[in-house]
């Protein structure tokens, strides 16, 4: 395994950036590129700036609005599912983990190449909540990209782009039906403020969730300890849920202006916070997101940007984490909890981007942003002592003598700092080495390297080295948490790390429309933030830098376009945790995963759409006494039709079309012993209309 430390990646970036004379390099190659590509087939995830993605430094899956609409995707989750090596795992039925060949939750999601706030509970439902009418594309980096990003960026990172004035016919308005009680409907507008092109989207969502039954929770296994009868299962899943998502671009040449509001409301608990059935318990969440841009044009070989952006979340959530009776009757009303928490993040960044050197593009930045994460209420009428659950009489205000709330309001701030070269060192070859440098209030600094190799082997071979470091700062609830329900809070936590190397290869045959991806991978985690018992923590447990994670594997991805009217998608992913220390749960990440789609034109403005996503292998820890996870395959057919009568378009998709009795493995055989179950069929009609 490459290590590199603090004192060797600078000289790597120096290495990199030397030998800046000679003649002017013929970059006019990868300017035709980009000419015959459109945005939608290019990456800036990788770099910062617009790339081919078979010459971008990294290993990236592009998804465009089109490829969402072939494989009738309803939210961004089920198309990241698309995505070799990427699994969504859902946790609790509304929750879920990302993970990214078999590495859970480290993973970055920006929006429009802005980081969201993901410091309190690291990205509570931000990816499940945009809906997709305004997306353009969803860009998806697996692997590190700390030396761009900073933090989080270490298992990956998902990018979610927004349509502008230019994407969007002059108005488009469109309504989605279907099982569960699920409506959707939007509206997209472009039009002209003065001299700058403003888009606005309007979307909306509404589900009562699908209607799956809980045999046993957790409150099963308490009634037998207790010998009472207040578990609420077998009883039916509470996923219902509503979204709203306004947002508005204006923009011209030399300016951007963007604002969202995203809120989440109703949204059902799931299986209960503490796995125990809860049909009233609901979460209530916003985002507030708004950044402005200013480019300039310093001469013909310097651009330059500033950016300054502000994110605001607000999340409530009123739950009841054990029915009433709970614990031998000690609770006649139920374990109830009201807790609210709220995160505001400032953001400034500079950035440059220098083409005066020959054979060199150098982007180099700096900036900075402050977060403050505040407990704003925290109601409940228990309390947690050595791992007991106790009464507290009324259900009121916590932050008394005798407890403390779930964790003190908290800052931080942020400075960082990075360069990057490109260097074309030889006609097909390309040498990217940067590093960025993070400095935390609350822990210090943080020293991330990358470097990238990638060689156009043939004109129809492109092959890539790649090595990065990346890491996880420790969030303001792994630091200040009183223990109370997560673990207890650790102030002298260290940033996680994530160093992998990767060998791809993008092979684009001259002989038919198709190409395929091959890439192996090997990475080491360490310093992982893991929950170890602790008896002086009031529920037994803190947080502390305790695990580390090594593992290995692949992944193809291959799009053949068999005939005009024909489109095949085949990936395949292989996933293995070497060795594991500490407390990691790995069971949610599949051995083998396997994506298959065929996308046929039958006939004129009619589609007929196939895919299939099959998750493969999942184990259970030694001491599960239950009986192996099943596979499962999820298959969703739909059928589109293009100017049904003039610019209304139809679709009908079903999912789950086999009905399969799919589902995701639970954390033990204490809570749920039957596993978390997934939606079964559902069918989803739609209609949008242009004019």
């Amino acid at each position: 395994m490459i290590h590199i430390d603090s004192k060797h990646a600078l000289i790597l970036v120096v290495i990199g950036m030397g030998a800046l004379s000679g003649p002017e390099p013929a970059r006019a190659e990868e300017a035709d590129i980009l000419d015959t590509l459109s945005s939608e087939q290019a990456v800036s995830v990788a770099t910062g700036y617009e790339k081919p993605i078979n010459l971008a430094p990294a290993v990236a899956t592009v998804i465009t609005a089109e490829d969402i609409k072939r494989m009738g995707a309803t939210t961004i989750e089920e198309a990241l599912e698309s995505v070799p090596g990427l699994h969504v795992s859902t946790v609790d039925g509304i929750n879920s983990v990302t993970q990214i060949r078999g590495i859970n939750s480290r993973i970055l999601v920006m929006l429009n190449n802005i980081p969201l706030v993901q410091g309190l509970l690291n990205a509570y439902g931000i990816k499940d909540a945009f809906l997709l009418s305004d997306v353009k594309r969803i860009e998806v980096l697996r692997g590190p990209a700390s030396a761009v990003y900073g933090s989080d960026a270490a298992a990956g990172v998902i990018n979610i782009v927004t349509k502008t004035a230019e994407d969007i016919a002059d108005t488009e308005i469109g309504a989605r039906f279907g099982s569960f009680d699920t409506y959707d409907a939007w509206l997209l507008k472009r039009s002209r403020l003065g001299d700058f092109d403003l888009a606005v989207s309007l979307n909306g969502r509404t589900t009562a969730g699908y209607d799956a039954t809980i045999q046993a929770d957790a409150q099963t296994a308490l009634d037998s300890l207790f010998g009472t009868r207040a578990s609420l299962a077998p009883g039916p899943i509470n996923v219902g849920r509503n979204f709203i998502d306004a947002r508005i671009d204006l923009s011209n040449d030399q300016w951007t202006f963007r604002a969202g509001y995203l809120t989440r409301f109703d949204v059902g608990s799931g299986v209960g916070a503490s796995r125990a059935l809860d049909p009233s318990g609901s979460v209530d969440s916003g985002i507030l997101n708004m950044d402005l841009t200013r480019e300039w044009r310093l001469s013909q070989d310097f651009d330059f940007s500033a950016q300054l952006a502000f994110v605001n979340t607000q999340t409530t959530f009123d739950l009841s984490l054990f029915p009433p009776g709970a614990f031998g009757g000690a609770f006649p009303e139920g374990v109830r909890g009201v807790l609210g928490v709220e995160e505001n993040r400032v953001r400034g960044e500079l950035v440059g981007l220098y083409r005066g050197f020959s054979y060199h593009l150098l982007r180099f930045g700096l900036g900075g942003f402050h977060d403050r994460f505040d407990n704003t209420e925290d109601r409940r009428n228990y309390t947690v002592r050595a791992g007991l659950v106790f009464p507290t009489g009324a259900f009121a205000q916590q932050g008394g003598i005798n407890d403390v709330t779930l964790f003190p309001s908290d800052t931080r701030g942020v400075f960082f700092a990075y360069g990057q070269d490109e260097w074309a060192f030889a006609h097909d070859w390309t040498l990217t080495t940067g590093v960025r440098v993070d400095e935390y209030s609350d822990f210090g600094t943080s020293v991330n390297p990358r470097a990238g190799l990638v060689w156009n082997t043939r004109q129809d071979l492109t092959t890539k080295l790649l090595y990065g470091r990346a890491f996880r700062a420790p969030s303001s609830l792994e630091l200040q948490s009183n223990g109370l329900f997560f673990g207890l809070g650790n102030p002298s936590l260290e940033p996680s790390t994530l160093d992998t190397t990767e060998l791809a290869f993008n092979y684009r045959p001259t002989f038919i429309d198709a190409q395929t991806n091959l890439t192996f991978f090997w990475y080491t985690a360490h310093d992982i933030v893991a929950q170890v018992p602790n008896p002086s923590s009031p529920n037994g447990f803190s947080f502390s830098n305790a695990a580390s994670q090594e593992g290995y594997g692949f992944e193809s991805d291959s799009i053949w376009q068999i005939l005009p009217s024909l489109r095949l998608v085949a990936r395949y992913a292989y996933q293995d945790v070497l060795d594991v220390t500490g407390n990691i749960n790995t069971r949610l990440a599949p051995r083998h995963q396997v994506y298959g789609e065929a996308d046929w034109q039958f006939a004129p403005q009619w589609h007929l759409n196939a895919n299939v996503k099959s998750i493969l292998k999942r184990e259970r820890p030694d001491s599960d006494p239950r009986p192996p996870i099943s596979d499962y395959s999820i298959v969703t057919l739909g059928l589109r039709r293009g100017s049904l009568i003039k610019n209304v378009d139809v679709a009908i998709y079903a999912r789950n079309l086999l009905d399969e009795d799919a589902r995701e493995p639970s954390e033990s055989a204490i809570s749920l012993p039957f596993d978390l179950p997934l939606a079964g069929r559902s069918i989803f009609g739609e209609v949008s209309l242009r004019f």
